[in-house]
């Protein structure tokens, strides 16, 4: 059993230029499954702006993603699983990013539960991603927040990550980053990265950066 939701606000195969506020809250719904031997997935994933190009954004975004509920029977079967998830971006780009704008991204998981194994239920909220270079002048909140997981004995798995910027290339950042990231059952770590930098790139940053959560950075 599934059910999904994927939204965009702006989704560009190409190079993206955007002036326009963009606000979206995105559900996700319930699955459930009696089955012994299948899963139930309840996924919710919303972007703000999605290129394959650069990105030019000027404006304000809010991004808010809820995950919903999933449940699987079958006692004991590992193959009776539940996944529910919720997974927010402001920016994602293939590409540069250059940005003037707030962005305020939330992502709020629910809950999974099976008879079975395993139960995941988890939260992943970013501000910017990219595989480009990154000028942000905008300031950025993240929240991430993870949801339930439950098993009759199996594997139960909660995930709360927060990214205020995450990238692959060089960064420049004069905007004020706050992240936070909560696991409220305290099962797992709870993950906030102010910015996170893969490869070798450059980092010159000049905003204030707080982070919060059982593992911050």
């Amino acid at each position: 059993a599934a059910a999904y939701v994927d939204v965009y606000g702006i989704f560009a195969m190409t190079d993206a230029s955007n002036d326009g506020e963009i606000s979206i809250t995105a559900y996700g719904g319930g699955a459930g499954t009696d089955s012994t031997d299948s899963s139930s997935n309840a996924n919710a994933n919303v972007y703000g702006i999605y290129t394959y190009g650069s990105t030019d954004n000027t404006a304000d975004l809010t991004i808010r993603a809820i995950g919903g509920f999933a449940e699987s029977g079958g006692d004991g079967n590992p193959y009776a699983s539940a996944y529910a998830s919720s997974t927010a971006y402001g920016i994602y780009s293939e590409g540069d990013v250059n940005n003037t704008g707030d962005l305020t991204v939330i992502a709020t998981a629910n809950q999974a539960a099976t008879l079975g194994s395993p139960a995941e239920a988890a939260g992943r909220a970013y501000g910017i991603h990219s595989y480009g270079d990154i000028h942000n002048e905008g300031d950025i909140s993240v929240i991430s927040q993870s949801g339930t997981a439950e098993t009759n004995g199996g594997t139960a798995d909660t995930t709360s990550i927060a990214y205020g910027i995450e990238a692959y290339g060089n960064v420049t950042n004069s905007g004020n980053i706050t992240v936070t990231s909560n696991v409220p059952d305290g099962s797992t770590p709870a993950r906030a990265y102010g910015i996170r930098m893969y490869n070798e790139g450059y980092l010159t940053n000049t905003g204030i950066i707080r982070a919060s959560g059982d593992s911050a950075y």
